[in-house]
């Protein structure tokens, strides 16, 4: 089993890897990752920011109907 190191990323350790795969492929696949979760989090993020604003929005109608 072939073990590398990634040093720039939190020093992660990666197993089980085909030697064919180079330390830049692997910065360049995580550094990837990184942006999608990013993209990912915003996302979610604006979710709830929508949902809260939609459950506000809902209790105002209800105070202002009473």
């Amino acid at each position: 089993m072939l073990q590398k190191r990634i040093f720039g990323h939190g020093g992660v350790m990666i197993s089980g890897l085909d030697s064919s795969v180079s330390n830049d492929e692997l910065k360049h696949i995580f550094g990837l990752y990184g942006e999608i979760k990013e993209v990912m989090d915003l996302d979610r993020r604006v979710r709830r920011g929508q949902e809260r604003l939609a459950q506000e929005a809902a209790k105002e109608k209800a105070v202002e109907e009473e």
